[in-house]
């Protein structure tokens, strides 16, 4: 599955033949897409239509699936968290980012989360605060950490980078 409108074999590691895949999940985009199946390609209107028909999806399913996710860092980790709540192990699924190199960034202050980051220093959209982005990753929130760049010495703040 993807939050793409088409499945890039490019993306999944050398081992992994797209051609065996059951069923393969992408997001179109538009009012007029419905959920719909064609020869095993399954479109979907969002990326919240098809995370919520997974999670229906997953309640039913039995031992032995195997689910791969390629798209954005938001849905891969929101993917992860729908296959874990349905009982599904770390071995189970595999997950492949796309895209840019941007990140979402959680403020260890409020708690807001400000995507597509792509720099080093930000400011938080809830509380306005100067953030330095930090490599700890959380899965529970799918986001880096953001804490005040400035906390140790007020007024000096470290050089903007980009993140790599």
């Amino acid at each position: 599955m993807t939050d793409k409108p088409t499945l890039d074999p490019s993306c999944l590691r050398p081992e992994t033949d797209p051609d065996t895949f059951d069923e393969v999940w992408v997001v179109h985009g538009g009012s007029t897409i419905l959920p719909q199946q064609h020869n095993g390609l399954r479109s979907f209107r969002s990326v919240s239509q098809l995370t919520e028909t997974l999670a229906g999806r997953l309640a039913h399913e039995q031992m032995g699936l195997r689910l791969y996710a390629a798209g954005s860092e938001d849905f891969i980790w929101k993917t992860a968290r729908i296959a874990e709540q349905a009982g599904l192990s770390r071995d189970e699924y595999s997950l492949f980012k796309l895209g840019p190199l941007t990140r979402t960034v959680m403020c260890a202050h409020c708690h807001t989360l400000t995507r597509n980051i792509s720099m080093t220093l930000i400011t938080c959209d809830g509380c306005g605060a100067t953030l330095e982005v930090r490599d700890h990753f959380s899965r529970l929130h799918g986001a880096y950490l953001g804490v005040q760049a400035d906390a140790e010495t007020p007024g000096i703040l470290p050089t903007v980078e980009a993140l790599t």
